[in-house]
Order: C-alpha cells, then sequence, then structure tokens
C-alpha cells in the first residue's frame, strides 16, 4: 500500500547569540504551509499547518573537553483537525572530549515527551481522530579518528519509546493503547577519503527493533533488522556543492517469511548553491528504508523529493520556503 503528500511552507528563523563567556543562543523558528497528506498515511487529509519552535542551546568548554546543551519547544496546530495539533519538549545533554590530536569523543542523550494526534477512521461526513502522549529516550555515542588513510567515524545509538493511551475524539470509545513500546539500536561505520577532488565516503549500517513478546501478540507489530550498505561521494565545484550516495538495504524478519529477506535500494543526492552569504538554494533526492514507529508494517519505503529556497534578511535573522514530496511504500508482515 502506498501513501503520499506533498509539503509547501515558508519559514522564518532567528538566532539570538549571547555575549556571555559561554556560547549560548535562542533561536526561534516559525512555518506556515499546507500538505496534501497531515497524517502522512492513506486517509490523504491535506489542510494548513502552522508551526513555531522556541530552542535555547549552549556549550561550555575547557582544556579539550564539551558540554553542550539544548533545551526545545514545538507546536504545531493543523487547521480544522484540532485532535493533530503536536507538543514537544526535548531535552540535550552532550559532552566530548579529545583522546590525543586526532580521535574525538562525543557522548549524547535526550529526553523527548510528545502530544500529538492520528486519525482512527476518516469518514465522508467527519472523521475520528484521537490523541496520544508519548516519551522516548535517546542515547548516542560517537568515535571519530584520523589515525588511518583518510577520517574513521564509529557511531552507536539507542532509543525507547513508550506509546501512551489514545484518547479518542468520540465518548464511546475509552482510552486504549494503540501501540506497542520499540527499542532501536544501531550502529554505524563510515571511512572517508580523499578521491577525485572531492570526498569518498565507504558507509554502512545496522540497526535493530525490539518489542517485548507479550506485546509483539497483542499489536500484531514484531522485530525487524536492517543492513545498509553505501557508497558516497561530495564535491564542491564553486558555489555548487554535490553530493550523491547509492547502495542497498536489506531488510529481516521472521515475520516475512518465506523471503525472510527482502533487498531494497538506498539512493540519496544533492544539490546546493550557495552563491553569497544571503541566498542559498537546494534540490534533493532519497529513497530509504525505515523500521522505527511504522504502524501495522515492517517497515517503509519513502522516496523523499526536496528543494528550497533560504535567503539571510540580517545576521540572526533568514526566511525559506521549501517543498517536499514524499511517495511511501509500507512493507507489510506476513502472518
Amino acid at each position: 500500500m502506498k501513501a503520499a503528500s506533498a509539503v509547501l511552507f515558508f519559514s522564518l528563523a532567528a538566532a539570538l547569540p549571547s555575549r556571555a563567556a559561554a556560547e549560548m543562543k535562542l533561536d526561534y523558528l516559525t512555518e506556515i504551509g499546507h500538505s496534501s497528506n497531515l497524517f502522512e498515511d492513506t486517509n490523504n487529509l491535506s489542510g494548513t499547518f502552522w508551526q513555531e519552535t522556541l530552542k535555547l542551546r549552549g556549550s561550555l568548554e575547557q582544556d579539550g573537553t564539551k558540554l553542550s546543551y539544548a533545551v526545545r519547544q514545538t507546536e504545531m496546530h493543523t487547521g480544522r483537525y484540532r485532535f493533530g495539533d503536536t507538543n514537544e519538549t526535548e531535552l540535550n545533554l552532550g559532552f566530548s572530549f579529545a583522546l590525543g590530536k586526532e580521535a574525538l569523543v562525543e557522548l549524547e542523550a535526550a529526553y523527548l515527551r510528545s502530544t500529538s494526534g492520528d486519525v482512527l477512521l476518516a469518514l465522508p461526513q467527519s472523521v475520528i481522530g484521537y490523541r496520544t502522549t508519548d516519551r522516548q529516550l535517546q542515547f548516542a555515542g560517537q568515535y571519530t579518528t584520523s589515525s588511518f588513510i583518510g577520517k574513521t567515524v564509529a557511531a552507536v545509538k539507542a532509543s525507547a519509546i513508550k506509546n501512551g493511551d489514545a484518547r479518542f475524539t468520540i465518548n464511546l470509545l475509552r482510552p486504549t493503547k494503540l501501540d506497542p513500546d520499540v527499542s532501536l539500536a544501531g550502529f554505524t561505520l563510515s571511512h572517508y577519503v580523499s578521491s577525485l577532488g572531492g570526498e569518498l565516503c565507504f558507509c554502512g549500517e545496522i540497526e535493530g527493533s525490539f518489542i517485548e513478546k507479550e506485546e509483539q501478540r497483542k499489536y500484531a507489530r514484531f522485530p525487524a533488522t536492517k543492513l545498509r550498505g553505501a557508497l558516497a561521494y561530495a564535491r564542491v565545484v564553486g558555489t555548487l556543492t554535490l553530493v550523491g550516495e547509492a547502495g542497498f538495504t536489506i531488510l529481516s524478519s521472521d515475520s516475512l517469511a518465506p523471503l525472510e529477506r527482502i533487498s531494497h535500494p538506498y539512493l540519496r543526492a544533492e544539490t546546493m548553491w550557495k552563491p553569497n552569504s544571503v541566498l542559498e538554494a537546494s534540490l534533493g533526492y532519497k529513497r530509504s528504508l525505515s523500521i522505527g514507529d511504522i504502524d501495522d508494517a515492517v517497515a517503509e519505503d519513502t522516496s523523499l523529493y526536496s528543494a528550497a529556497l533560504a535567503l539571510r534578511i540580517a545576521p540572526a535573522v533568514a526566511a525559506g520556503l521549501s517543498y517536499t514530496f514524499a511517495d511511501s511504500e509500507y512493507v507489510y508482515y506476513i502472518y
């Protein structure tokens, strides 16, 4: 089954730097736009949206170590579908330190609380929706070294999503939990070398999802593993920055029997034009496979097309216009 969405929005961003010795910035971003598929599902409910983000971020650095922090608050209003309004609060803490002259270790932890809505049933005359409050913990670590030829980056990440009870827009349905709790863990390894006037990257990633057996049976949701390998190349030509990446992703799950493994292409192409410090334009395409937080499917194969134009009005103020089109195909279980 496929789902497609197109999003056009105007954004305005401002950054207010601090004059204190420690680095501190306050960012504000507002976005106003229209989406042909607000909830990114097969119902294709269209409408306008308005999103505001306020973020305080800063860092303290001393003797080769760096402590960073960020607090973000995002509010999104989905027009007449008020049950779809989103409220997100994120707390982020990072720590990095150098190991000699050629190695850097970075650690990060984050907590995200999100209250948002989705569609249960779209009828010709009315839409039945619901709202949930979900919580997520994220941990990540990265090791970067130049000891070998080129640069090598190894990264690990883990997250745990706790889904809350759904509260429906009609009183006939009692609050109930619709989705299981999902944990994700992944490892990526990238090696960068200079080649052909640009930079070449050999990229590999493995990611797995984990769901408790009791919830697997209750919600008919099952774990999966994806393995991705790709070759990327980036080059700066005058005012143009070109990025291309091609590879494949192998999806594995016991619930895909009798195949058990399915291969999907992984593609990425980006072009950015920046003639000066004021104007920036970009085009992009990406096809990737996701196994995290997918409703009633093992994975989601998404092709994303994007175009953006940004204009820096003042040193701390920028405005932008962007358009994205996403075409998704779900990989379902075979029961």
